[in-house]
């Protein structure tokens, strides 16, 4: 028994075993990160959206290059590091002015971050606070006192125009720059599906994309180098670079020739691990920083060639650009202006004042009251054409609709991904396979134990039934033995009381002559020891030796002990009955010869004082075997009376003591045998109880395989399903291209 339930658990262990193993969790994983990556790029095709990612190091105007692009000032910038979380930017048609949207789910993280480093700054005070800050050069003591002074914060889902916007985007970099500097756990940003997304419409420097057929335009700012690794940002700002149709990497013109390309160089390589060294622009900001007299300034060729040699980037003539991010900025925000105010309102702007004073310098306040507000147009339409933005749109983006790269683009990465893909479904597959094979085994090692394990419980139960059965069998046996010892002592008390009847008549045909009393008795005929002992010996012997062959240990064992106790039993009971009436016998002649020899026999009543004088008595048997007293048996002889001892009484109470023996043996052993069927049949129901447990959790474990089976088939024949039809879009893509 405690074989088959080992066996059982020994079965459910390795069946636990196979669930908790995980080999195809990497493989899975891989399959939806190329299903999610596909779908999201035929989403872009379909939509026609075209995606820029902008990278920069610390301090190279990546913020200014985006506000110039969107024609107002959306995202906050600073002199040191601004940008924390990738913040998307997306020109719409459909959007009129813009508006900020947060993710549920981010709004709720970051409102735990806030509260964590609230905590923080409690326990370590605003002056450490503001020295530990400033060591790692973010000397904000507004942004710190403001955490330390509010245990939580509100986040808006939706945000609207520019200002709003920076205050929410300012505060939600801060806090996430602070949390690194401070060691609160930023790690949520690792697996961060949404992010920041600003929604704004094309501005009108932007019409020919507009008016190309692009759909929307999508600008992705993200952070520095720096920031991405000590934040558990990296895979979040690898999704978005894989996402794109291209990269622009931001330079410092007055920095490119100095420590600059060693920085740039290695932002560079990063990105072209992730997406490729063809699909890398780059920005040299800050161009109108050049001095043209000053021979240590980079010229135009000379930074070409710099970019050829330091970056490793091919073609440089098309993809490197010179650019003034603030010229575009004052032009792009001058022309947005202009279409959402009147004409007073937009001299009044800031923009009119701060585009007039860049282009006009000094004599800017001459011309400020008579300049007519299309020479100001004029104004940033040169700003824009100087600003080398234009250059960059014509060149770089421009081309890229009508001449479908971006779907050419996509429709390659597909392909890797396909292949990717079908690699991973392969793997998947062969790891199946070789799942279920394992699974088939062991499910027919389980028939085999489960077979072996009902043949053992049976044996065990056939055993245990036999033995009860001999058992009874044992037990009518002795039933019958003390039904013919009963029936024996019977007929032995007859003889006995038999004898004592023809002593009471001896006693009563006494006879007298000259007045002298002359008695003859019988001699008193009795069972010997030997003739009982030798009877029921030979009796149990032949009852024995029939039975002794046919019953196990246990059974033997038993009835020996029954008979060696009945067999004493009765040697002390026939040696009793035997000293007893032969000392009896003696008594009775002494007695008969002391009261009646020479003497006349007086008559008398009972009542007389001679009664009790002239008594022949017998010592009861029953003393010795502390019986209950027994009444005397009374015989009349004449006016005499003899006693004698009610040997029937006595032989039925031996019968009895033979019966209470017989009866606490048999009691003993039902008592053993009631005792070992119990505790067979609780063993029997544990057994039961634990197998039909085992099986139980067996059949429910095979069934949740089953179950994860059929739903691993059913996903992978959606996942074949899915293939085709991104076959079909592939093919249809393809042929679309081969016909432009």
């Amino acid at each position: 028994m405690n074989e088959g339930v080992a066996l059982l658990r020994d079965h459910d262990r390795l069946l636990v075993e196979n669930q908790s193993d995980h080999r195809l969790d990497a493989e899975i994983q891989a399959i939806n990160e190329n299903l999610r990556l596909v779908n999201e790029s035929l989403k872009r095709v379909k939509l026609g959206e075209l995606t820029m990612t902008i990278v920069a190091p610390t301090s190279a105007g990546k913020s200014t290059v985006i506000n110039a692009i969107a024609g107002q000032d959306l995202l906050p910038s600073r002199n040191d590091a601004m940008t924390v979380l990738p913040t998307e930017i997306v020109f719409s048609h459909e959007v009129t002015c813009p508006k900020l949207i947060l993710d549920k789910a981010l709004m709720t993280l970051l409102r735990e971050a806030w509260r964590h480093l609230h905590e923080k700054l409690q326990r370590i005070g605003l002056d450490e606070a503001i020295k530990l800050a400033t060591k790692n050069d973010f000397p904000r003591e507004n942004a710190i006192k403001e955490i330390l002074n509010s245990s939580s914060v509100s986040f808006q889902s939706e945000v609207v125009e520019s200002n709003g916007i920076q205050v929410e985007l300012t505060k939600i970099n801060d806090l996430l720059r602070l949390c690194g500097i401070f060691g609160i756990s930023t790690e949520f940003l690792s697996s961060l599906s949404q992010i920041p997304r600003i929604e704004v419409p094309f501005p009108s420097l932007l019409s020919p994309l507009k008016d190309s057929g692009l759909g929307t335009l999508v600008l992705v700012d993200t952070p520095g180098p720096s920031e991405d690794k000590s934040l558990d940002l990296v895979n979040v700002v690898k999704d978005r670079l894989k996402a794109s149709s291209l990269v622009l990497v931001v330079v410092d013109y007055t920095k490119i020739g100095q420590t600059d390309p060693a920085k740039v160089k290695k932002l560079v390589d990063e990105i072209a691990v992730v997406k490729g060294r063809d699909r890398i622009y780059i920005i040299v900001n800050k161009i109108d920083a050049r001095d043209p007299n000053n021979p240590e300034d980079l010229t135009t060729q000379q930074i070409l060639n710099l970019v050829k040699t330091k970056y490793e980037i091919d073609d440089p003539q098309n993809r490197v650009f010179e650019m003034s991010a603030i010229k575009g900025f004052l032009a792009t925000n001058f022309q947005r202006e202009k279409e959402i105010y009147q004409s007073t309102e937009l001299r009044n702007s800031k923009s009119f004042e701060v585009l007039g004073q860049k282009y006009y310098n000094d004599s800017w306040e001459d011309r400020k009251e008579d300049i007519s507000l299309s020479e100001m147009d004029k104004v940033a339409n040169k700003y824009w054409q100087k600003s080398g933005f234009a250059d960059f749109m014509e060149k770089a983006i421009t081309p890229l609709v009508p001449s479908m790269i971006t779907i050419k683009s996509t429709l390659n990465e597909n392909n890797d991904r396909f292949t990717s893909f079908s690699s991973c479904l392969k793997k998947y597959k062969e790891i199946l396979e070789r799942d279920i094979q394992r699974l088939e085994i062991e499910i027919n090692q389980l028939e085999i134990e489960i077979i072996a394990i009902n043949s053992h419980i049976t044996n065990i139960f056939e055993l245990k039934k036999h033995q009860i059965l001999s058992l009874r069998e044992l037990n009518v046996i002795l039933e019958k033995e003390s039904h013919k010892l009963h029936t024996e002592i019977s007929s032995l008390a007859y003889i006995l009381i038999a004898k004592a009847t023809q002593i009471a008549n001896n006693l009563k045909n006494w006879s007298t002559a000259n007045g002298i009393a002359t008695f003859s008795l019988m001699p008193v005929g009795i069972l010997t020891e030997s003739m009982v002992i030798d009877h029921h010996n030979k009796e149990l012997d032949k009852e024995l030796s029939v039975f002794q062959t046919n019953y196990s240990a246990i059974t033997e064992c038993y009835c020996n002990q029954l008979t060696n106790n009945l067999l004493n039993m009765v040697k002390q009971i026939i040696e009793r009955i035997n000293n007893n009436y032969s000392g009896q016998d003696e008594l009775v002649l002494s007695d008969v010869q002391k009261r009646f020899h020479n003497h006349k026999i007086v008559r008398c009543d009972v009542a007389s004082d001679t009664y009790g004088k002239n008594i022949i008595s017998y010592e009861k048997l029953t003393s010795r075997l502390k019986l209950n007293q027994v009444r005397l048996y009374g015989s009349g002889i004449g006016t005499k009376f003899a006693y004698v001892n009610n040997l029937l009484s006595d032989c039925n109470n031996t019968l009895e003591i033979f019966q209470q023996i017989g009866q606490d043996a048999i009691s003993t052993i039902e008592r053993s045998l009631t005792k070992d069927i119990d505790t067979f049949t609780q063993q029997r129901v544990s057994l039961f109880q634990e197998y039909e447990m085992s099986l139980q959790s067996t059949i429910q474990t095979n069934k949740k395989i089953q179950n994860d089976y059929t739903i691993t088939v059913s996903q992978y024949k959606r996942l074949l399903d899915k293939i085709a039809n991104l076959e079909i879009d592939l093919k249809y893509q393809q042929e679309y291209i081969k016909q432009h």
